[in-house]
């Protein structure tokens, strides 16, 4: 594979992606090393990650650092949370949107959405009424690098859906 190009002043990459030097190093635009692979693939390699990757979300006691309680998730909580003072809302990269009590970390509710999440769920209020919102759409680099660690998102659709429930 080629080194790429250097602009004529001698400055950073061109725009594009290559790989070149010694230890197989990719560069994408005019970023160099976004991740070491063999640069063998169509888009020159990258991270992968052959292992099962899953998620928690966990409860730790602030007063000692142990943990008090914790919800095993069968993939990586790509989102994030959000917590309240009762609830605990997030998603799973394979569609489902769902609130724990916050106190026994038993799930209480859950819907799927039919895509990916790995946006944060946030919270409002209008009119004294509130709700609380996630958007939907699995993408980024997940279904390109590490979609060997959880081969059941391999048919998960990128698309972009905002998703609103009232409480």
């Amino acid at each position: 594979m080629g080194r790429g190009r250097r602009h004529a002043d001698g400055g950073g990459l061109r725009d594009g992606c290559g790989c070149g030097g010694t230890r197989g190093l990719r560069w994408c635009g005019r970023r160099r090393a976004v991740g070491v692979g063999d640069c063998s693939g169509p888009d020159g390699g990258g991270p992968s990650q052959p292992v099962k990757i899953t998620g928690s979300i966990t409860a730790i006691d602030v007063t000692t650092g142990k943990i008090a309680g914790k919800y095993e998730t069968p993939f990586p909580n790509l989102g994030g949370v959000l917590a309240t003072p009762d609830l605990v809302f997030s998603g799973q990269p394979s569609g489902e949107v769902m609130a724990i009590d916050a106190k026994s970390l038993e799930k209480l509710w859950e819907f799927n959405t039919g895509g990916g999440v790995n946006a944060p769920p946030m919270t409002f209020s209008v009119d004294g009424k509130q709700y609380v919102a996630i958007l939907v759409g699995l993408g980024g680099a997940w279904d390109k690098w590490f979609i060997d660690s959880t081969p059941e998102l391999k048919k998960m659709q990128p698309g972009s859906m905002l998703y609103v429930f009232s409480l």
